[in-house]
């Protein structure tokens, strides 16, 4: 079984606990999206920062991992509020230049086998959901586990 991906909005505060959950989709607003991980974040705020979409490092971008300990899942990585709010971006973008966007970053590997709709899909919805955390003062946590 593969990992599960959930993209929730939350405070700093609750990020231990949010770690520690089986399914904290149902606790903290959000969004479950397979696939769905750190490089693609990464990358895409990297392009929505005039780079390269080739991604940052996650210290660079203002993540942090947590997890139980040892490698087993669930893995967490926290989006800082400078960087929801350049995700948040793309929620006010309109349609030529969000599709624009979503095929720079579907050109990356990290969406190999990915289709058009899924990029933008994904895209989307992230982007409204950073603007939701950005307008709540909160942070976007991945949380990736089975």
């Amino acid at each position: 079984m593969g990992l599960h991906s959930n993209l929730l909005i939350a405070d700093r505060d609750d990020v231990e606990n949010l770690a520690c959950s089986d399914d904290p989709g149902c606790r903290w607003p959000g969004f479950a999206f397979n696939g769905l991980d750190g490089v693609k974040i990464f990358a895409l705020l990297s392009l929505l920062k005039g780079g390269s979409p080739d991604g940052e490092s996650l210290a660079t971008a203002g993540a942090y991992g947590h997890g139980p300990g040892g490698n087993d899942p669930p893995h967490v990585s926290t989006v800082g509020p400078d960087d929801v709010a350049e995700l948040a971006v793309a929620a006010a973008m309109g349609d030529s230049e969000l599709d624009e966007l979503a095929m720079d970053w579907g050109a990356t590997q990290s969406f190999m086998g990915w289709s058009e709709w899924e990029v933008g899909e994904l895209l989307r919805r992230i982007g409204d959901l950073a603007e939701t955390a950005m307008l709540q003062e909160k942070c976007l946590v991945l949380w990736q586990g089975r």
